[in-house]
């Protein structure tokens, strides 16, 4: 955990200038997701974005986080949406390597959404005097109002007045007013400072990352190629596991058809010796079928458990904690959170 609030602390220095500081809901969903309260989290989650206090680099982990918690609380529809809300913000952002499977698979299936819808941009109409502010591109509909530095939000598009000699920055604001998007500096066009026709190109974010945040604060790294289908270890994990249940299935029919041939040896004076060889010879048959279909599933499950290490990286998966459990009879290790 200490490595994790570091990483935090880092990140926010560094954008010290750029990004508002954390209100006391974000801080306090963070210190939640930290703790795996997610509950918790989801509603700190949603107070943080009714405050309508937060710059877009917050925004960008807000939408983070909130579908993070949306997919660990079972609600995987949600947890897309969010998702996709952070890649209208920022399409280059990824997941870092060891990601839960089931944010993973949100994450890419909002990223082939968001392939065709593009993201949120903004443009520019400057003079010297005036500056317009259009919503150049907006594909879910998140913008509910702009503003420049120094002036009160307006629909889009919205018509600024500016001193010649100003550069202000031009935002783009949710319904609660949280800045989505931020501009750089807008200068009026040195050539023709009164042509009003000669439009900037969609306007990106001021200082744009091309990581971003992680959920978890820290930066976050370039997502690996899938592995092939061979060294998947899912790939070896479902038969391993199908021929391990079969095996345990015929193993216990084995035990029932040995204690109805003990049974039958035992009262042999009631009983023929036909029956007693007949469950007898199933009994050889199910144990002999068990045996083989067991020891298959485990050498299936050798590659699986070595895959699974290779791409999974199981010690690197967030949230994980293994704590020391004490009891009158004993004690042991204890690992619990998301997977």
């Amino acid at each position: 955990m200490v490595t994790r609030v570091l990483g935090v602390l880092v990140v926010l220095a560094v954008l010290v200038g750029t990004a508002r500081a954390d209100s006391p809901k974000l801080t306090e969903a963070k210190q939640a997701i930290t703790d795996l309260k997610f509950d918790q989290a989801r509603r700190a989650l949603v107070e943080a974005l009714a405050e309508g206090t937060h710059g877009a680099v917050a925004m960008r982990e807000i939408y983070a986080l909130s579908a993070e918690v949306a997919i660990v609380l079972k609600d995987r529809a949600l947890g897309e949406k969010f998702y996709q809300r952070w890649l209208a913000l920022e399409p280059a952002a990824r997941l870092p390597d060891g990601s839960s499977p089931k944010l993973r698979d949100a994450f890419v299936a909002a990223q082939s959404q968001m392939a065709a819808r593009g993201r949120l941009a903004l443009r520019t109409e400057r003079t010297a005097g005036e500056l317009v502010v259009v919503v150049a591109s907006d594909p879910l509909a998140m913008v509910s109002a702009v503003a420049i530095e120094g002036a009160a939000s307006q629909k889009p598009p919205g018509k600024f007045t500016v001193a010649e000699t100003a550069a202000p920055r031009a935002y783009a604001l949710d319904e609660h007013g949280n800045t989505l998007l931020e501009t750089e500096p807008i200068a009026a066009t040195a050539t023709n400072p009164t042509n009003p026709t000669n439009p900037t190109s969609p306007t990106s974010p001021a200082n744009p990352s091309p990581t971003g945040p992680t959920p978890g604060g820290q930066p976050i790294t370039p997502q690996q190629p899938r592995p092939s289908f061979a060294k998947r270890w899912t790939t070896w994990a479902v038969p391993a596991g199908a021929f391990l249940l079969a095996g345990a299935v015929f193993g216990g029919l084995s035990s029932v058809e040995y204690e109805k041939a003990k049974d039958l040896r035992d009262d042999s004076t009631k009983n023929f010796y036909l029956e007693f060889e007949k469950h007898h010879a199933r009994f050889e048959r199910y144990m002999k079928l068990g045996i083989v279909l067991g020891g298959v599933g485990v050498l299936l499950a050798i590659p699986a458990t070595v895959f699974y290490i290779q791409n999974r990286r199981p010690w690197e998966l967030g949230g994980i904690r293994v704590s020391v459990t004490a009891t009158s009879d004993g004690g042991g290790l204890a690992a619990f959170g998301a997977f």
